[in-house]
C-alpha cells in the first residue's frame, strides 16, 4: 500500500462516497465560507465576460459541480472533469433537473481524453498548487493542448505581496520550517510556471471577500486569466 503522502491523500480521498456527500457542507456550509464562495463567483463572472455565448468550457477538477449551473446560466457549454466518480455523482444528483445541459467525464489531468483545442477555456480552482511540480507541468501542458483561448486559474495568493506573510516566511527560514517555505515558494512559482508552457497573463481579478480587503490591499486571492500565446510570439 502507498504511503499516505499529502499528494496521495488529495488524489484518492474524494473517491470515498461519504467524503463526496459531505464536501459541500464542509467547504461552503458556514456563512463565512458561503460569502467567500460568492466573492469567487463574482470574480469568475468577470473572467467569463471575455468569452462569447456558446463557448465550450472545461472545469477540472469539477468536484461536486461548484460552477456547473453558473457556467450554464452564462449560456456556455459546460464539461466537468474529475478523477472521482463519487464527487461527480453528487453533481449529477444536485443538478438532475438540468442533466441534459452538461457533460461529466472521469479523467486524469495528465492525460485529458479530448482532441487538441476542444475548449474555449479551461477553469481550474485551487488545484495546480497542490500538485508536485513534475505532475503540475504535465497537467499544464494538457490544459494548453485542449484550450483554444484561455486558462482561468485560482490558487491562493498567486504572486501577491503581503507584509505579514513575508514575516512568516522569514520566521520559517530562520527556524527551518520547510513545509511553510515550500508552500510559499510553490505559490510564487506557479504563475511563471503556467506561462512557461505557452500562456500569457492578461488579467488578475481580485477576490474581494470584505471591506477589509479594500482597506488592506495585501494577502489577496485572485483569479489569473491566461491566454494561449501564439507559437510565433516571443516570450
Amino acid at each position: 500500500m502507498k504511503s499516505m503522502t499529502k499528494e496521495y491523500f488529495r488524489k484518492y480521498h474524494y473517491r470515498d462516497a461519504e467524503a463526496a456527500r459531505t464536501y459541500d457542507d464542509r467547504k461552503f456550509g458556514s456563512p463565512s465560507l458561503a460569502r467567500y464562495n460568492r466573492s469567487t463567483q463574482k470574480a469568475l463572472d468577470r473572467a467569463l465576460r471575455l468569452l462569447p455565448d456558446g463557448s465550450r468550457v472545461l472545469d477540472i477538477p469539477c468536484g461536486t459541480g461548484r460552477w456547473t449551473e453558473f457556467v450554464i446560466r452564462k449560456r456556455m457549454e459546460y464539461v466537468g472533469g474529475d478523477i472521482s466518480l463519487e464527487m461527480m455523482q453528487v453533481c449529477l444528483e444536485k443538478y438532475a433537473g438540468i442533466r441534459k445541459a452538461f457533460d461529466l467525464v472521469q479523467l486524469d489531468g495528465t492525460a485529458l481524453p479530448f482532441p487538441d483545442k476542444t475548449f474555449d477555456a479551461v477553469l481550474s480552482f485551487k488545484f495546480l498548487s497542490l500538485l508536485p511540480q513534475e505532475i503540475r507541468l504535465e497537467v499544464l501542458r494538457e490544459f494548453r493542448r485542449v484550450t483554444r483561448r484561455y486558462l482561468i486559474a485560482q490558487s491562493q495568493h498567486l504572486r501577491t505581496f503581503c507584509p505579514w506573510r513575508a514575516l512568516k516566511l522569514l520566521f520559517a527560514h530562520v527556524f527551518g520550517i520547510e513545509w511553510r517555505t515550500k508552500k510559499y515558494r510553490t505559490r510564487a512559482e506557479l504563475l511563471p510556471q503556467i506561462e512557461s508552457v505557452g500562456f500569457r497573463t492578461v488579467a488578475r481579478i481580485r477576490i474581494v471577500r470584505s471591506f477589509l480587503d479594500v482597506l488592506w490591499p495585501f494577502d489577496l486571492e485572485y483569479l489569473a486569466v491566461l491566454e494561449v500565446r501564439d507559437e510565433n510570439e516571443s516570450r
